[in-house]
């Protein structure tokens, strides 16, 4: 530890490497100017000094953090005398610094992202929230959902997420230039879940004239195979689909680069949960890269009037169908097949 440098605590759901590469490139940030430690939410049993402390919370607040109590505690000696706190989600890791801020006296502060605060009911958010210094929202969207569940908007600020600048800039300066020949090629990244709405990219696919155009998938998730049933239907062009898993970020940025479109046709799930704000959608339009997108989450705010012709890609409607999305993939393809003559 460097008593020269301010101590920040990130309290995150998995230590040391967190799973989020936001948080990751988050930590990435703070450590140029800060002696910071990540911790995760692990059970592990307290000791008897940790029992001791306990006396200091409230009930209704202790009994439930007892497995993690141990963790509070070694946040709180942390950021002892100066530091701060900062959780990742408005949930068990919000219960758990403002644990710790109230042992320690130091302030706390949530930066809340998309399901914490779009799926959860608004008494529970307050709740989590109300003892926060500061909230961070990564999307004015998000900051709107918190103000609305009762936290002062005085006490609520936007910031996104982080993008690698360095390499983004890198890849700039040895720009990819397909020739009239060369196999279009349409990207999407993200978590294969619902939410992002690969299942209507695939339906979408199928509907496009085959012309040797290739539609590659970054990510991996629990609706892989139900995607790749998708992939291997008759009406898609065979090897026209490629999986390519869970990538590094330079892999991850490599294959945006390389792209001639950025899709991410992303849909609210009935419980409220949504995008807050793609990084790889960012990324993309960083990288030059045409995008399609819809207004499920927070792109708008990144693509404010996609009509423009300066704009860096298109946003479709939230419900978008299979038809609407394959029409505006099909005049983004145009659009980039009249670029490269």
């Amino acid at each position: 530890m460097d008593a020269r440098r301010p101590r920040v605590a990130v309290v995150c759901g998995k230590a040391p490497i967190p799973d989020e590469t936001f948080i990751r490139r988050e930590i990435e940030v703070l450590r140029r100017d800060c002696d910071v430690r990540i911790f995760g939410l692990g059970w592990r049993i307290p000791a008897l000094r940790d029992i001791f402390a306990m006396r200091a919370l409230p009930p209704r607040s202790a009994i439930p953090l007892l497995p993690r109590l141990r963790t509070v505690c070694e946040i709180a000696s942390f950021v002892a005398d100066g530091g701060r706190i900062i959780a990742h989600f408005a949930w068990r890791t919000a219960d758990v610094a403002a644990a710790a801020s109230r042992l320690s006296g130091m302030q706390w502060e949530c930066h809340v992202h998309a399901w914490d605060v779009f799926t959860r009911p608004p008494s529970e958010v307050r709740r989590r929230l109300e003892s926060a210094s500061s909230v961070v929202a990564c999307s004015r969207m998000a900051a709107e959902a918190v103000a609305s569940c009762g936290i002062p908007p005085e006490r609520i600020s936007v910031s996104m997420h982080p993008l690698p600048t360095d390499k983004i800039l890198a890849r700039l300066r040895s720009p990819r230039r397909p020739s009239p020949h060369d196999p279009f090629r349409v990207v999407a990244v993200g978590r294969l879940v619902p939410k992002k709405g690969f299942d209507i990219l695939l339906r979408a696919w199928s509907l496009l004239p085959s012309g040797g155009a290739s539609l590659v998938i970054v990510g991996d998730g629990p609706e892989r195979g139900n995607l790749q049933r998708l992939a291997n239907a008759p009406s898609v062009p065979p090897g026209s689909v490629v999986f390519r898993g869970s990538l590094s970020e330079d892999g991850t940025l490599d294959e945006i680069a390389d792209a001639d479109l950025f899709v991410l046709p992303s849909r609210r799930m009935p419980d409220g949960d949504r995008d807050g704000i793609s990084n790889a959608l960012r990324e993309a339009m960083a990288l030059g890269v045409r995008v399609v997108t819809t207004d499920a989450g927070a792109a708008p705010e990144v693509l404010p009037d996609s009509s423009s012709p300066g704009a860096g890609g298109v946003v479709l409607h939230a419900q978008v169908t299979p038809e609407a999305l394959a029409g505006a993939m099909a005049r983004e393809m145009e659009l980039a097949y009249n670029k490269r003559r």
